[in-house]
């Protein structure tokens, strides 16, 4: 899917390119209109012209401030944005684009720009640029579609049939053909669109009501929606007036848009939900339950990562008499001993290095840019505060140290471990 969709966005936009050639060229064709132009004066009554076109302004001005922002805010999303997030940038920068052309689309269609566009020309061009934006909603809905992963049947048929409409529509304004040839490239556009909505109007119409999820409740209900307002536009269009057919789309656009934005904020949402949750086993399987310590597993990734140097210095650690507690006591009492070892290794080191629990009473701390001397009394202060502790079983037990910087050899993680485990056993030993 997404090597077909990078190819697609190829394709749009060399086609956009194409069709806007003519308008570098100055040779804009004469295109059919949804209605006469030079219908207002220059010098009509400004409340007169906002009482005409007050929703198409309105709806204009808020979708292309809305879709540039989305945008650009899609953009930056790209240059930051984690892998696991690009379909959410992909389906905004799409949901922005098609927000944006909207707006372009109701603008060049409506009477709001007649005032000013006094020449033969500039009409022509207003005129092309309502048929590229319109031709591309399309196709910008479904690529938005397929992102959102909504699997409907005949869906890629579509796509290939509106972008051949696309190119030919767009090579037809590079050649000199009368007018009206233009008429069926739009015909044939419209009743794809038709096709297509009722399509998955059919396909999702018992999701209006009794959704099967939020978002094919939300597509069920954009869809059927822009479904009605299509057909009351094309009323308005042939009965009543070009202004209120242009206010009646765009209110079936601000249905579908609005819809368009709540499916991607519910994806939004349930990712979210699901990379917290991610988050939360990753921090289990990295945490030692007991003490809250880092465990085995992350001890071996930071083994993985750490780049040994004279600076470096990994402290090992042991509870002596761990076995006689066990024994004499019981494990719940071995376990408060581990809980105040770990407690005591924790305090000791806060601020030098990360501490772990590696072992059923083995402790790892990984220091960098430190010293010996500071080491040393991290490793006297752990021993002072362990000591204090009351007494949970004979033989004297207590906290077992070893450590070693790199250097002299020692210039991996494993040679590290092996040299300060030698001097926590010959402590253990001396013991």
């Amino acid at each position: 899917m997404k090597q077909y969709l990078k190819r697609k966005n190829l394709a749009l936009a060399a086609l956009l390119l194409l069709g806007l050639l003519p308008i570098a060229l100055g040779r804009v064709p004469e295109l059919p209109s949804s209605g006469p132009a030079g219908v207002l004066s220059p010098v009509m009554d400004v409340r007169l012209y906002l009482r005409h076109n007050h929703f198409a302004i309105s709806f204009s001005v808020i979708t292309l401030f809305v879709g540039g922002v989305i945008l650009c805010c899609g953009g930056h999303w790209g240059r930051t944005v984690h892998t696991y997030h690009r379909r959410w940038r992909q389906a905004g920068l799409l949901l922005g684009a098609f927000i944006f052309l909207s707006g372009v689309w109701v603008l060049t269609d409506s009477s709001v720009l007649d005032i000013f566009v006094a020449t033969a020309n500039s009409r022509r061009i207003v005129h092309l640029l309502s048929f590229l934006s319109f031709m591309l909603l399309p196709l910008l809905f479904l690529s938005f579609l397929r992102v959102m992963e909504f699997s409907v049947r005949g869906l890629r048929v579509f796509d290939a049939l509106l972008m051949l409409n696309f190119a030919c529509f767009v090579l037809l304004t590079l050649l000199p053909v009368p007018r009206g040839v233009y008429f069926f490239s739009l015909l044939a556009h419209h009743a794809l669109i038709f096709v297509l909505m009722l399509i998955l109007g059919v396909r999702h119409a018992r999701d209006f009501f009794c959704p099967q999820s939020k978002q094919r409740q939300c597509l069920a209900r954009g869809v059927l929606l822009f479904m009605a307002c299509s057909a009351a536009a094309l009323v308005c269009f042939l009965f009543v007036s070009r202004q209120v057919y242009a206010a009646v789309y765009g209110v079936g656009f601000v249905f579908l848009i609005w819809y368009m934005i709540r499916i991607l904020g519910y994806i939004i949402l349930a990712a979210y939900q699901e990379i917290v949750t991610l988050d939360m086993y990753k921090e289990l399987s990295c945490t030692d339950v007991l003490t809250g310590l880092k465990n085995r597993n992350a001890f071996i990734q930071a083994q993985q990562e750490l780049q040994v140097d004279g600076r470096t210095c990994l402290v090992v650690a042991d509870l002596n008499g761990l076995k006689q507690i066990n024994d004499s006591l019981g494990h719940r009492q071995g376990d408060e001993a581990i809980r105040r070892a770990a407690q005591a290794v924790q305090q000791a080191f806060s601020g030098l290095g990360e501490c772990y629990r590696i072992g059923g009473d083995e402790f790892a701390v990984l220091c960098q840019g430190t010293d010996e001397p500071t080491v040393q009394r991290a490793i006297a202060a752990l021993r002072q505060s362990y000591g204090q502790e009351h007494s949970l079983g004979p033989g004297g037990h207590c906290l077992a140290c070893g450590y070693a910087f790199g250097g002299g050899g020692r210039t991996t993680p494993e040679a590290l471990f092996d040299a300060a485990d030698a001097m926590m056993y010959a402590d253990k030993g001396g013991r």
